[in-house]
């Protein structure tokens, strides 16, 4: 009786895939992560300003949409990469910072300059932790 030689080929198809979902999978909890910690982290965490008026909810969390909002785009995400976004109307000015302008009762317009309050974006200690969690999950699959 002879045997099959694994299908190298499909195995490694399989931790591909699956690979991609756990990227996925976690940069979404860890840019959700930035709500409850009130900062972003790269190398290093970074807390968010401030702001000028006391609150009783977290800051960019009143409502809970912008946090909710962050997800994998399934249109532009393929089997070779994985794409976080948070697509609210005000998701880039929270994250990247800038002014906006915003009309008054009267129809004055005031500029309004929104500080960076950045939730997502490149983050070497999220690569480096998908990285040793795609180790670990590549070396159980060959256990």
């Amino acid at each position: 009786m002879k045997t099959q030689p694994p299908n190298f080929s499909e195995m490694a198809k399989k931790i591909k895939r699956e690979c991609v979902i756990t990227a996925g999978t976690e940069a979404v909890k860890f840019f959700k992560d930035s709500f409850q910690q009130g900062g972003f982290t790269d190398e290093a965490f970074q807390k968010w300003a401030p702001r000028k008026k006391t609150y009783s909810h977290k800051i960019l969390s009143k409502t809970g949409n912008l946090e909710q909002s962050i997800h994998k785009s399934e249109e532009q995400s393929d089997e070779n990469r994985v794409v976080i976004i948070s697509d609210t109307d005000y998701s880039a000015i929270h994250n990247n910072g800038g002014t906006i302008t915003k009309k008054k009762e009267d129809g004055t317009e005031i500029k309004i300059e929104i500080p960076q309050r950045q939730f997502m974006g490149q983050s070497k200690t999220l690569m480096t932790q998908i990285s040793k969690i795609l180790s670990d999950e590549i070396e159980r699959a060959f256990k």
